[in-house]
C-alpha cells in the first residue's frame, strides 16, 4: 500500500510539473502568434512593419548586450531542463562530496520535491 501511495504521489507531482512546462510553452507560442498578428495588422493599416520591427529589434539587440550574461544563463538553464530532463519530481538523488563516490541508484534520503529554472527543492 505504501509503494502504491508513493507512486501516485510521484505521478501527481510529475503531472503538476508538466503543467508548468506546458504553461511556459503556451506563453511562448502566444507571443509568437501576437507578433505575427501585429505584423499583418500593421501591413493592413499601411504602416511598413519592417521599419517598426527594425527599430524595435535595434533596441532589443542593444539591451541584450547589456544583459547578455544573465540571459545566456537563463536560456542555458531553460534548455537543460526542457531538453535533457535530468530528473523529475519524485526521483531519488544521490548527493556526495567532490571526492566521495556517488552511487548511481540514488539515495533514499533526498527526493526531488519541486523543479524550477533557478533551483531544485529536495526533501530529506
Amino acid at each position: 500500500v505504501d509503494t502504491v501511495y508513493k507512486e501516485i504521489r510521484k505521478l501527481r507531482a510529475s503531472i503538476a510539473n508538466e503543467g508548468r512546462m506546458n504553461a511556459g510553452t503556451e506563453k511562448l507560442i502566444n507571443g509568437l502568434f501576437y507578433f505575427v498578428l501585429a505584423f499583418f495588422l500593421l501591413s493592413a493599416l499601411g504602416i511598413d512593419p519592417i521599419v517598426v520591427f527594425g527599430g524595435l529589434a535595434a533596441f532589443i539587440i542593444s539591451f541584450s548586450f547589456c544583459v547578455s550574461g544573465a540571459s545566456s544563463d537563463y536560456i542555458r538553464g531553460l534548455l537543460f531542463i526542457l531538453v535533457q530532463r535530468p530528473y523529475d519530481i519524485g526521483d531519488s538523488i544521490a548527493i556526495a562530496g567532490p571526492d566521495d563516490p556517488a552511487s548511481g541508484n540514488g539515495s533514499p534520503q533526498w527526493v526531488v520535491k519541486d523543479i524550477s529554472l533557478y533551483h531544485t527543492t529536495l526533501v530529506y
